[in-house]
């Protein structure tokens, strides 16, 4: 991954992190986790 958390492959789609709060999404203090989120390419796309 780049130092800005993204990774593209070209023709599939591309891959990035981001910063959550919990699934309930009520106000607590702790720090948010990090998921990763999928793009997929339009190529991909039309092929599925």
């Amino acid at each position: 991954m780049k130092a800005d958390g993204s990774f593209r492959l070209a023709g599939f789609g591309s891959f990035s992190k981001s910063e959550r709060a919990p699934k309930t999404g009520e106000a607590i203090e702790i720090a948010a986790t990090i998921a990763i989120r999928f793009s997929a390419a339009a190529a991909l796309k039309t092929a599925l």
